[in-house]
């Protein structure tokens, strides 16, 4: 019984791992995707991307930051205030 014990701890460390680095590694392809499309003058494609990385990781200043530069370039000045308020939010310094 401890043997199975010992042994679904460490499968379930293991799968907890995995999660964690297929949520970073998603999250950085969403991240770069993003600056590659806003660097491409496709705003709309980074936008999307950007908002990806927000739903893959929501504490994430820099995703919040990155989105709220991008809306006030486009003149949406609400948005972007939305934006840079939850980064300012998320990391105070």
């Amino acid at each position: 019984v401890l043997a199975f014990a010992v042994l679904a701890a460490i499968g379930a460390a293991g799968a907890a791992l995995l999660s964690a680095y297929t949520t970073d590694r998603d999250y950085a392809r969403l991240i770069a995707q993003g600056d590659q499309a806003a660097a491409g003058n496709q705003p709309f494609q980074a936008l999307e991307a950007y908002s990806g990385a927000i739903a893959v990781r929501p504490e994430s200043m820099l995703a919040h930051l990155k989105r709220g530069r991008l809306y006030r370039e486009l003149g949406e000045l609400d948005a972007a205030a939305r934006e840079l308020r939850r980064a300012i939010e998320l990391d105070p310094t």
